[in-house]
């Protein structure tokens, strides 16, 4: 009974959990951009019913030299990566960017 209980309590948490999903024409989508120390990263996303769906994830473990730029110049390097990796998603579709930090 304890086994059942766990595998039907599973089964409704992986229900709900966002999938990876293609965006809808004319959808705007959204693309969170963050770094850290020693990595650059950016999510897609699409926004449907108030919760965010993932469409893609990009991310670059950054050398020596880039770890030693500014916040802001790591976001814009972030981002650019990001357009470059996600090019046919910015050709098509409006995109806002979304971070914490100052750009």
């Amino acid at each position: 009974m304890e086994a059942e209980t766990a595998f039907q309590s599973w089964k409704e948490c992986m229900e709900i959990l966002p999938t990876v999903t293609a965006p809808a024409r004319g959808e705007i989508l959204l693309l969170h951009v963050a770094t850290s120390f020693d990595e650059v990263g950016a999510m897609l996303f699409a926004e449907k019913r108030n919760v965010q769906i993932p469409i893609y994830f990009v991310s670059r473990v950054l050398p020596e030299v880039e770890r030693r730029y500014a916040e802001s110049e790591k976001l814009i390097l972030a981002l650019v990566y990001a357009t470059r990796c996600l090019q046919r998603y910015f050709m098509d579709l409006p995109i806002r960017v979304l971070t914490d930090k100052p750009v």
